[in-house]
């Protein structure tokens, strides 16, 4: 194939992270996880600075299960740039998926991003340590911040059915059917 024949035309040639990077994005759009993986980290051992490889291979990791590795290469991206966004991120995913919802809460506190994504993982830790209150109030925020999505409002009839609070759980879950285009007829 066209990766075969590219190393060994480059064989004995050094290859420049640049070149695994590329190949390491062919190959996750070949779904070859295995072979990304080869390339990715190649990419990372000739340049092991770059906090953006880090956060490729860390996020590939989380993405095939292999947490605790994907913990290493977030604290190791971590130690390079201890302010960076998408390494946050990444690692608090990695603490959720592994159900550390304290640790996953505390980097997730300090991450904005504009698609909402980062708060819903906030809010289902909050929710999942018991702070429902919290959670509510991120879930909340979202929508005051122009994010009306159906799971939101789902999320809060829940909250509020579990807090005892019957018509707030009834608007929310409505919001819901209405959105789905669904009848607004709720019975519970």
């Amino acid at each position: 194939d066209a990766e075969s024949s590219f190393l060994n035309a480059v064989n004995g040639s050094s290859v420049s992270d640049e070149i695994y990077y590329l190949l390491y994005k062919a190959a996750l759009g070949k779904e070859d996880y295995a072979k990304a993986e080869e390339y990715i980290r190649s990419a990372v051992e000739i340049k092991n600075h770059s906090v953006e490889y880090y956060i490729e291979l860390g996020n590939l990791l989380g993405s095939q299960e292999k947490f605790y590795e994907a913990e290493k290469v977030f604290l190791k991206a971590l130690s390079l740039n201890e302010n960076d966004a998408l390494i946050k991120k990444g690692l608090g995913k990695v603490y959720f998926n592994r159900g550390e919802f304290g640790k996953a809460a505390d980097l997730f506190e300090n991450v904005d991003d504009d698609s909402g994504e980062t708060a819903e993982f906030l809010a289902e830790c909050y929710s999942q340590l018991g702070n429902n209150t919290r959670a509510r109030e991120i879930i909340e925020s979202l929508i005051a911040r122009g994010f009306k999505r159906q799971n939101y409002f789902q999320f809060l009839g829940g909250q509020y059915e579990e807090a005892g609070d019957r018509e707030r759980a009834y608007r929310h879950y409505k919001e819901a059917v209405d959105m789905e285009g669904g009848s607004s007829e709720i019975y519970y």
